[in-house]
């Protein structure tokens, strides 16, 4: 992205772009609804439990999730996003029934700690073949970047 800052570009207001801006910033927020199963079988060939994250588990399914993101204007027909944010959550509770996760084994009643990591990044291109003073019509394409643990103990 710097590479791209320093390379010399058209101004926009060659072609009457001059009140659009360059690049820009964004922060947000939103509010997630998820529903996480998953099941880790063991290595040694046996079969780990189903697991709701939020009923077995007690993670939150509803959280409020900051958001990053950024933006450049290449020029007025192309554009480059990116963005970032976090879904980690964690609980601790009491579980109602054994889990088999991978090799471990977690019997009724054991207190179990649960940390789940997720991370995504989005990094897309957008070609504008409409673009005015009051809006654009662009074409996007791109990558969402999901990076994700869990941990049982």
């Amino acid at each position: 992205m710097l590479a791209l800052l320093a390379m010399p570009l058209p101004s926009l207001a060659q072609e009457g772009q001059s009140d659009r801006e360059r690049f820009g910033v964004v922060l947000g927020a939103f509010i997630t609804d998820r529903a996480t199963s998953a099941r880790l079988d063991s290595d040694s060939g046996g079969t780990g439990s189903d697991i709701d994250f939020e009923s077995d588990l007690g993670l939150e399914d509803s959280t409020s999730v900051a958001r990053f993101g950024a933006y450049f204007w290449l020029n007025p027909r192309h554009r480059f996003d990116f963005s970032i944010f976090d879904l980690s959550r964690d609980a601790t509770r009491q579980i109602d029934e054994t889990i088999e996760f991978g090799d471990e084994v977690f019997v009724i009643n054991t207190v179990v700690t649960t940390n789940n990591d997720v991370t995504i990044t989005k990094l897309d291109y957008t070609f504008v073949p409409l673009n005015r003073m009051r809006g654009y019509l662009g074409v996007t394409g791109g990558l969402y970047i999901s990076a994700n643990e869990v941990t049982l103990s």
